[in-house]
């Protein structure tokens, strides 16, 4: 503890103890003043009623009630200023009422009384002279055992029994060391007891000292713990934006690989709404791509619905229905005054099906490119206003990433069509053709499948030219390649322009019944096209050779030619019509015509 602390405490012991022993109270007062008043009225019985003895009663009596008075008035002050006073009127009051008792004597009721009240007046005085030092307070113990010895024994013994002043004196002298030894042993346990109060009252300051300091200290530790929650709650909020910025930042950053990785728009929209799908936050997404923006002739449509739907519908026909919604979701958007609107709660009609699925918050974003609107992204989320203006700008971020592959798909598809189309017709050119043959023949050889291949020109093309122009030639070849072209899709083969009216398909894993009919509807189409130059209605016709791999023609490498051979005994037999390959076919070509060289 530093000295301060110690100071204030015995100033506060100090105060404790004067208030406990110098505070007098009602019943204390009225003792000193019935004590007063009883040796005033003794004064006067004597001296107006009997002589007294003695002229030093006088005097005794007058010191005494002088002491009294004056003992009552300084004990109401302040006793650390008045302490010597206090302590001479304690001596004055015993040595008087001594003094004054022994003119009686033990034998008379005068001088009991006058010892009670010596008594009473001696307890006080060690009260008093409880705070001076030792010496003085032993000295003032000989003193006053002194008086009481001179005054009730001394004296009386020489004045009665008239015993010998040696015999008197030592007999007083071991009565006075009884007496000195009982009160310092009286002062021994008065000290003994105050030592203790005080101990106990300084360990009871420091107890409450340090209760108040472990008061603060916890109400300091609850602040501190509450202030630790407070930030514990927002590190916790903190760490969760955190997280959520980083899960949107993976999610931002994977969907940017896709666009560089991939440039098939089918492959993309699978991978973005899987990647959307699986980041936990969607129940359902959309992405509808318009046709003209991909040269297509349908949109691409790519949906998912989280399959823990809790309706009655399951996820796929829920998809079912978001598909077939794709091109008036596409109309809807594209009227958009924002790039993007948000639902809460009720979803437009066009989207109710999606409560079927359990969403209840709706974004839907354009997909921008240079273009214009290319698109539109469609979120659902079972969270009601679950979209965010931070989670809005990264869902509008993807959709601006999505417009880019978009672009980078339209880019790449136009480069690849420069290098493996034909840039009239629209259909493969014959250097990407031979490619894509090649790799069917590879794989005919490899898994012993068969390879139909058809060979067909337009008939009499050059008078075409000569008659009509060439643009009209060149519009006669269109219309060709696209009637050819889409019956070969259907069916999955391949298509080339192999020379100026020249074309040839190839049907991998079909053999001559299986590319037959998929030839005379070709044919069949052709011939009933009706083209019209200036008024004139212009039929055309053509003429195709068929062969296959390995049923008719048992070398690959000779499928072209074999192809070529039946064309030309088509055209050798009339035009218009269609001739399956054959050796008698072969040979008849070949010996009808020795200028013709067949293609290779």
């Amino acid at each position: 503890m530093s000295d301060k602390e110690n100071v204030t405490k015995e100033e506060y012991l100090q105060q404790n103890i004067e208030k406990s022993r110098f505070k007098y109270s009602k019943r204390r007062s009225f003792t000193h003043a019935s004590i007063a008043v009883l040796i005033t009225g003794y004064a006067a019985y004597l001296i107006f009623i009997h002589s007294m003895e003695h002229v030093f009663s006088y005097i005794f009596l007058g010191v005494l009630i002088f002491s009294h008075i004056a003992d009552e008035f300084i004990g109401r002050k302040n006793y650390n200023n008045n302490k010597k006073l206090l302590i001479a009127c304690k001596v004055g009051l015993m040595a008087s009422v001594m003094l004054f008792g022994a003119t009686f004597g033990l034998h008379s009721a005068a001088g009991m009384i006058c010892m009670a009240v010596y008594v009473l007046y001696y307890l006080e005085y060690i009260e008093c002279i409880e705070f001076t030092n030792t010496e003085v307070r032993d000295g003032a113990a000989v003193a006053m055992a002194a008086i009481f010895a001179g005054c009730y024994i001394i004296i009386p013994l020489l004045l009665r029994f008239k015993l010998p002043i040696i015999e008197t004196t030592i007999f007083v002298g071991i009565i006075c060391i009884a007496f000195y030894s009982l009160i310092h042993r009286l002062y021994y346990y008065m000290d003994r007891y105050v030592s203790h109060i005080t101990y106990l009252n300084r360990e009871n300051l420091e107890l409450e000292s340090n209760n108040t300091s472990l008061n603060e200290q916890s109400h300091k530790i609850k602040e501190v713990i509450d202030l630790l929650g407070v930030q514990k709650i927002e590190l916790s909020k903190a760490n969760e934006t955190i997280n959520k910025q980083n899960a949107g930042m993976a999610l931002h950053n994977k969907i940017l690989g896709f666009v560089s990785a991939e440039v098939d728009m089918v492959k993309f929209s699978e991978k973005v709404v899987e990647a959307l799908i699986e980041s936990g936050d969607l129940k359902a997404v959309g992405m509808f791509i318009d046709a003209l923006m991909r040269c297509e002739v349908n949109p691409l449509i790519c949906s998912r619905i989280s399959n823990k739907t809790r309706n009655r519908k399951s996820s796929k026909e829920l998809e079912e229905i978001f598909n077939s919604k794709a091109e008036d979701i596409l109309k809807e958007v594209h009227y958009f005054d924002d790039n993007y609107i948000t639902d809460n709660g009720t979803l437009p009609e066009l989207y109710k099906f999606l409560q079927d699925a359990g969403v209840k918050s709706l974004l839907r974003i354009q997909i921008l490119t240079e273009g214009g609107m290319c698109g539109a992204l469609i979120l659902g989320s079972e969270k009601a206003d679950f979209f965010t203006e931070e989670s809005k700008q990264l869902y509008y971020s993807i959709a601006t990433q999505i417009g880019i592959a978009v672009r980078n798909a339209n880019m790449y598809a136009t480069m690849e069509n420069l290098a493996t189309r034909d840039g009239l017709t629209g259909i493969y050119n014959r250097r990407h053709f031979n490619k894509l043959f090649s790799d069917y023949v590879t794989d005919a050889i490899e898994n012993k499948a068969p390879l139909a291949v058809a060979l067909f020109d337009i008939d009499k093309f050059k008078n075409v030219n000569d008659t009509y122009g060439h643009s009209f030639g060149d519009m006669v070849i269109v219309s060709v390649a696209q009637t050819a072209n889409r019956e070969v899709n259907k069916h999955g083969g391949i298509l080339g322009r192999y020379g100026g009216e020249e074309f040839m398909m190839a049907f991998y894993d079909m053999d001559v019944e299986g590319i037959m009919p998929i030839v005379k509807k070709i044919h069949e189409d052709i011939k009933s096209t009706e083209l019209t130059h200036n008024g004139e209605i212009v039929k055309i016709n053509v003429s195709i050779g068929v062969t296959a791999y390995p049923s008719i023609c048992a070398k690959t490498e000779d499928l072209l030619n074999h192809a070529d051979w039946a064309m030309y005994y088509s055209k050798l037999h009339g035009r218009g019509r269609i001739t399956v390959d054959s050796d008698e076919v072969i040979a008849d070509s070949i010996g009808n015509t020795e200028k013709y060289k067949p293609q290779g």
